[in-house]
């Protein structure tokens, strides 16, 4: 048990540096070229940062929820959609948080980080959609894997009796 667990803690940390390097570098490489269409020649300084603590909250965030070492005997449809509001929540917060720092606005009451309750609206309709396309996929996976397993206990079964 305690073997398990420090596999758990070690895989744990090592899918934080590797995510951590591997959305980090993505997302600069966005900022890039955004910064390139809007005629800009670099990044600037202040971005890294924000970069960096958006990448290591989402990180934090799938590794907390797809790794064994907080939620040991949980379901993938229970992990994903754990990890799909809490990283909406984290999009959410991140996104408040950046705008009213970048913009230095007071934001309406009823103007969430600027935008309207329309566009809210069709945020919603968008999370909820990328999750009902991505349960559907996984749907779709454990039935095929369902059919091939039970092919092959079926084949293992008919060895076992001729």
């Amino acid at each position: 048990m305690m073997t398990n667990l420090r596999h758990e803690w070690k895989k744990f940390f090592i899918w934080l540096r590797n995510g951590f390097c591997f959305l980090t570098t993505w997302f600069m490489l966005l900022l890039w070229i955004l910064c390139r269409l809007n005629g800009s020649t670099n990044l600037f300084a202040d971005m890294i940062p924000a970069v960096m603590l958006g990448s290591a909250g989402a990180v934090l965030i799938f590794c907390s929820v797809f790794t064994k070492v907080f939620l040991r005997k949980t379901g993938f449809t229970v992990r994903f959609t754990l990890f799909f509001a809490l990283i909406v929540l984290y999009e959410l917060a991140y996104g408040y948080a950046a705008y009213t720092w970048l913009s230095g606005l007071e934001i309406p009451p009823m103007q969430f980080g600027g935008w309207h309750s329309g566009e809210w609206v069709l945020f919603a309709v968008i999370v909820l959609a990328m999750y009902a396309v991505s349960m559907g996929i996984y749907a779709v996976y454990r039935r095929k894997k369902g059919e091939i397993y039970t092919q092959a206990l079926q084949n293992y079964q008919n060895r076992k009796t001729a």
